[in-house]
């Protein structure tokens, strides 16, 4: 008696240990993996980001104090 196509897939597989769900099983596997790498690369570029702050500005303050102004004006040319 002759064995078709394919029961000589399905022994093969049997033989194997594998089944015919396994390859939808590491498909899932991979996309989720690859999921997880986009989420830690997103995060670690927006901790770096939100991190760099060496080109923050930054202010030099001083307590205002009550005294005389004095004011110096030079120019040239001619008054109109």
């Amino acid at each position: 008696m002759m064995k078709t196509d394919t029961n000589a897939g399905s022994e093969i597989r049997e033989s194997l240990g594998i089944d015919a769900s396994s390859g939808h099983r590491s498909r899932l596997k991979r996309w989720i993996m690859v999921g997880l790498l986009v989420v830690v690369v997103a995060t670690v570029g927006v901790a770096w980001k939100m991190s760099n702050n060496s080109h923050a500005v930054n202010y030099k303050t001083e307590e205002a104090k009550r005294g005389n102004l004095s004011v110096t004006v030079t120019a040239t040319g001619t008054l109109q």
